[in-house]
């Protein structure tokens, strides 16, 4: 069995364009994401089936607020809300995990191991050192700005654990 596959920026924004339904412009960013992010980021981990980690995702509070609007079709305001007010409101949180919850279909490749969401941390919420060592780690990872159509822009970053 191969590891666990990093997936492309194509593979990124072409999953955020058929989940929210938008125009989403995935371009790079050359600052690793780190979860004490002002505001606090969401981080989700992705286990395989022994239910070890083999990935994760982290978004800032932007992109978690602008991604959870759009899913729901919320006003780019009550997104910018959000961000003012540096948390996010129950139904974003629900939304976030949903379209994490979806991204992990870009990890279950053919001779990869099955991986599925398993926790999530939200803005705010402190991770536990050895979390937050496996997402400030050298890893192969990915750090994206995605910019969604009538939202805003936000940061996010994937990284496998092989």
């Amino acid at each position: 069995m191969s590891a666990t596959p990093l997936p492309t920026a194509k593979e990124v924004r072409d999953l955020y364009e058929m989940l929210l339904g938008r125009t989403v412009e995935v371009s790079p960013d050359y600052e690793i994401l780190k979860p004490d992010e002002e505001f606090g980021c969401c981080v989700a981990f992705f286990n395989d089936a022994m239910g070890a980690i083999c990935a994760a995702c982290i978004m800032d509070l932007d992109l978690c607020a602008y991604a959870g609007a759009a899913l729901q079709l919320i006003p780019a305001a009550g997104a910018q809300d959000c961000i003012n007010n540096g948390c996010l409101d129950d139904n974003y949180i629900e939304n976030v995990y949903e379209v994490l919850n979806v991204f992990s279909s870009l990890f279950n490749k053919e001779g990869a191991p099955h991986v599925s969401i398993g926790l999530m941390y939200t803005p705010g919420e402190e991770l536990p050192a050895n979390e937050y060592k496996m997402v400030t780690s050298y890893v192969e990872r990915r750090d994206s700005i995605l910019d969604i159509e009538g939202y805003g822009k936000g940061r996010f970053g994937v990284m496998c654990f092989n």
